[in-house]
Order: C-alpha cells, then structure tokens, then sequence
C-alpha cells in the first residue's frame, strides 16, 4: 500500500463538492484513503462561500456546478454565480487548488444557459485543473468556453463497484419487481425527462409490445399522463430512486438498458450497464457511438418506434457475442476504479507540490 504525505507529514485533504446521490465520489474518495488522501464530501453553504479565508482543505474538488449557483430566479442565480468565483478567487489567493470533474461540458437541465456558459468560462480561467472522462468531452469543451491548454486532464468514468457483484437468477430478480418472466425485457433508469428521451420511449410503446418487448420504467419524474400511458402498455412501472442495493437485482431482470438520450457527454447509466453486463440501445451521440464502436451496445434513430424497437431485440442477443466479451473485459481494466483513482492521486499531488 503507498500512501502519500506532505512535506509536513500530512494527508492530502480534499473538500468534494456538493454532495450527491450519485456514488461516484464516494467510491472514489473511499479508494483514495489508501493513497492518503482524506475527502470531505460536502455541500458548500452560503456561510462557507463568504467566509473563504475559514476552508482548511489542501484541495476544492468541484464536481456538479450548477447546483452551486441555480436559484428561484435569474438575479439570485448571477449573485450566487458571482459569489462562488469570488470564493474561488480567494482560495487561489491562500495557494489553496481548485480542481473540477466536468462531467457534463454543460448541465442536464439549463435554467438560465447564459449563466451557465458564465461560469464555465470563468473556470477554464480560474480552475487549477479540469478533469474530462474523454477527449471528446475535453474537445467540446474548449471549443465552447476556451482554451484550457496545460491544466486539463483525461481520467475516465469509473466503473461503479456495485455494477461487479455477483447477480441473482432472472427469475428471482423478475418476480421481485413483479416482471413477467418470459419476455425480453429493456430498462429506462433515471429522470423521466426530455433530455434523456423518456418521450421516445413512450411513442415506442406500441412498436415494443408487437415485438414482444417488455419495458421497465424506473423513473423519477413521470406525470400523471405518462403513468397512465406506463400502466395500460406492457411495462412496469418503478417510479421511486432504486437504492444501491437493489440495483443488482434490478439489472439481472433487464436483457438491455435504453439510452435514448437527446444529449450527453458521459453516461454514467451507460457505464453502469457494461459493469453489469447488459448491452444498450442508445441515440447516434458521440459519447454512445464509441462505446457501441467496442461492441457494448447498438445505436439508431430512436426517433423511429419500429427500428427502435428492432434495435432492443438486436442487442437482447448480444450479450454471449464474443465481441462483446472482448470488448466488456477491455472495458472494466480500462475504467477500473484502482486506475481511476491512481490518476486522480497523481492529479491531486501534483496540484499540492506545484
């Protein structure tokens, strides 16, 4: 085990922030402990923001910013936009490194997009260091807020270690969310939004139910209409946030994830899905088509309920395709955790010793 100190013999202490039901900073920051670094993971209060010359921490590891600044309305949203780079500034000031995880070049859900691209651009100024999970996303970036040369970094997305546990038996999985056994069956997890393509889902419904293909909603979000489309369709409906340990269990039910998206950068869904191993169906996104390139999944125009549907029963056959297998191995040592971690460790010291 190799931990790293200081000079002055101390961990690396990193503040993560916000907080976020997303476990992907606390897997990290579990991982880390062994490399001697010790992270917080915290929401930044507005007393916090104000009093800058009271952070203790060697690091600030932002990761999701927009809930930072986003308020009731626009002029709350441009104070508090202002009053966290001023926060950012100060710490700067103390030699204090300031550090981003970008895990979308731009927010799921843009309240007001110009303060967004605001702070964006602030950050690829201010920022010691911004983290990408691909070049991609660090190309796009640039493009739209800036230059960033000599402060960003490529760390891929993590496989989650929930994805790589052992699976219960389909048919116990099934008759746990009550699931018909025999059909093959495709999941929709996360926010019943637009932006993730839940509306494409349920224009395909009729399309999937002639092909035989059973759907699960395990969506937040959905209103009224679309839950009673969901219950006269052949669905089932799990309109809650499934915990972490009912994830197994759920994804040992599905036969393939459904990634509709009409936009994204990483899918942590999409990731998720390979560390289970269950092939998706995904929207022609550069982020999804090279995942689909590596042959983890299939991509279409999910505007069309009839190659949507045939598109979820092409990947139901994937999952024994050698092809598959290969690239599924590939990706798990490519985006293990132990890698991930490493990567962020040796950004983390070298943001300290700078």
């Amino acid at each position: 085990m190799f931990t790293y100190k200081r000079p002055d013999k101390k961990y690396i202490r990193v503040f993560a922030a916000p907080s976020d039901p997303n476990p992907y900073q606390e897997m990290l920051a579990k991982d880390l402990v062994r490399r001697g670094v010790h992270t917080d993971i915290c929401d930044l209060r507005r007393k916090q923001l104000l009093t800058p010359w009271k952070f203790e921490h060697d690091i600030l590891h932002l990761h999701w910013l927009s809930c930072l600044y986003n308020a009731s309305n626009y002029i709350k949203t441009i104070m508090n936009s202002r009053i966290l780079i001023y926060f950012i500034r100060c710490l700067k000031k103390r030699k204090i490194s300031v550090l981003v995880t970008m895990h979308n070049v731009v927010p799921h859900y843009r309240k007001y997009p110009e303060v967004d691209a605001y702070v964006r651009r602030l950050m690829s100024r201010e920022a010691d260091g911004i983290i990408f999970h691909d070049e991609h996303a660090r190309n796009d970036f640039m493009h739209k807020f800036g230059n960033i040369s000599g402060k960003q970094f490529v760390v891929p997305h993590a496989v989650y270690p929930e994805s790589l546990v052992p699976l219960p038996s389909r048919e116990l999985a099934r008759h746990y969310f009550r699931i018909p056994p025999e059909p093959l069956c495709a999941l929709f997890l996360g926010q019943a939004r637009k932006k993730k393509g839940y509306d494409y889902i349920l224009s395909a419904l009729d399309s999937f139910q002639k092909k035989g293909i059973h759907v699960v909603f395990a969506a937040r979000g959905a209103d009224s209409r679309q839950r009673n489309m969901a219950w006269k369709a052949n669905i089932t409906f799990l309109p809650y946030f499934v915990p972490n340990y009912e994830m197994p269990v759920l994804f040992s039910a599905v036969d393939v994830v459904l990634l509709p998206y009409r936009s994204c950068t990483t899918s942590g869904l999409a990731v998720l899905s390979v560390g289970f191993g269950r092939p998706f169906v995904s929207s022609k996104l550069a982020p999804l088509l090279r995942l689909c390139s590596a042959g983890l999944g299939v991509s279409c125009d999910v505007e069309n309920p009839i190659e949507f549907a045939d598109h979820v029963l092409l990947a139901g056959d994937m999952v024994h395709n050698p092809r598959y297998v290969r690239g599924r191995n590939k990706f798990l040592e490519e985006h293990s955790l132990d890698r991930v971690a490493a990567d962020t460790f040796e950004i983390y010291a070298r943001l300290v010793n700078r």
